[in-house]
């Protein structure tokens, strides 16, 4: 046996292991790549030389820590470097600095500012108080003492008139869906429960949830009235029956204000900022501003909402349905006692029915008729009036003088100088 050759295939093998060739074991030297050894911080003497090499590079070619591509130069500092100026097209104008705008005293029409409008328009105040609360418009003075602004021509307030109807409406819009945000974000159950209602519920739920909404914030739920203004004229009975009396509610309650309503065309638009008319954002207006054309417009579709509603209630009096007429009657009564709108329409509503042929009928406008002086005491002359012309129609039953003859029999009168003034006229 050749020993040698035995060894020099053990070392070999072991080789091929990776022990090593000296036959001491594994061989574990590190065979990646030594790192690069880390260079001292510079002293203070590198680093000036280091910016002084910097700035005499900018001084030379432009391109310093400033420099951007196919810029030759563009400093740190603000401000560009002056260009040479060609005296061939003119002298060298003079340098000029730009002074802010000034504004108006307001807050502008901005996103901003529409806001904030909404945000005071999502209070749960009823309209008509707060835009009692609103600063007096007053009519601008000249030099004379004579008011500017006096004897606006027709068209130019039609002109205002359909540039507010638009800013409002659109006002409106982001007014109800901001509403409905709010209302999700404050009661996501509740306003599920509204939605689902609104959409599918059962007429009384309908009206129940209209009710909530619309007594809740008015100018956010115009539509909600206008849905049940539409259900008490529909064809079906019962439901116009509902409707009438969630309307007399509402009407009866905060919706309407303790005066007349006014149209947009009778107010004095030309006193508002003329941003808050047309909405312009280049023009600086107060909220105010905006708050009043938005109440202004809500009045307006409200006194068309409220005649509506009371055409509705002659044309249910004269109904068929016994039961239809005697909710027709008595929310003409309610109304005619809590509010001054429409009140001779709601009177002749009443008045009328004294001549119905069902004599149920007829004894309860009487009756009714009655309730409203005791209320009322006042309006007795005016009653009277009414009465006193309802008889003297021509082609009137005996039967409906009769009845009136017989109200007017009942009047209560007291020892004051209004009813002895009412007494002659009876008597007379």
């Amino acid at each position: 046996m050749d020993v040698n050759a035995i060894k020099s295939d053990v070392a070999e093998f072991a080789a091929q292991l990776g022990l090593a060739s000296g036959g001491s074991g594994f061989d574990d030297r590190d065979f990646r790549t030594p790192p690069k050894p880390k260079q001292p911080k510079p002293t203070a003497d590198a680093e000036d030389s280091k910016s002084n090499k910097e700035n005499s590079k900018e001084q030379t070619t432009g391109k310093g820590k400033g420099h951007v591509k196919g810029n030759k130069f563009k400093p740190e500092v603000p401000g560009l470097k002056d260009r040479t100026w060609k005296e061939s097209v003119g002298p060298r104008p003079a340098k000029t600095t730009t002074a802010p705008v000034a504004r108006p005293p307001g807050q502008s029409f901005s996103r901003v500012g529409l806001n904030q409008v909404i945000d005071k328009l999502l209070d749960g105040t009823p309209w008509h108080e707060q835009l009692a609360d609103m600063s007096e418009l007053k009519e601008p003075t000249g030099k004379k003492g004579k008011k500017k602004g006096e004897g606006v021509s027709e068209e130019k307030q039609a002109e205002l008139v359909k540039a507010a109807r638009a800013t409002a409406e659109s006002i409106l819009e982001r007014l109800a869906k901001a509403y409905e945000q709010e209302h999700e974000r404050n009661d996501p159950a509740d306003a599920k429960w509204l939605q689902t209602v609104r959409r599918s519920g059962t007429t009384a739920d309908k009206l129940a949830a209209w009710t909530v909404v619309i007594q809740e914030n008015l100018p956010a739920n115009m539509r909600s009235l206008d849905a049940v203004l539409n259900m008490s004229t529909g064809k079906g009975k019962r439901q116009a029956a509902q409707a009438v009396e969630v309307l007399c509610e509402l009407f009866a309650g905060a919706v309407l204000p303790e005066r007349k309503l006014l149209h947009l065309f009778e107010r004095p638009l030309h006193l508002l900022a003329h941003g808050a008319v047309t909405g312009d954002v280049t023009h600086s207006v107060t909220h105010e501003d905006v708050r009043r054309l938005v109440y202004w417009h809500v009045e307006d579709a409200l006194k068309t909402s409220y005649a509506r509603f009371v055409e509705t209630l002659g044309t249910a009096s004269k109904d068929s349905l016994e039961h239809l007429k005697d909710k027709a009657m008595k929310a003409s009564k309610v109304l005619l006692a809590a509010k001054p709108e429409q009140e001779r329409a709601l009177l002749r509503t009443l008045v009328n029915k004294l001549g119905d042929p069902s004599r149920k009928v007829a004894s309860k406008g009487g009756y009714l008729l009655s309730q409203l002086l005791e209320e009322h005491p006042a309006m007795g002359a005016v009653v009277a009036r009414e009465v006193e012309a309802f008889m003297f129609r021509p082609g009137l039953p005996n039967r409906a003088r009769y009845t009136g003859i017989i109200f007017l029999n009942q009047i209560t009168l007291k020892r004051t100088e209004r009813d002895q003034v009412l007494a002659g006229r009876l008597i007379h």
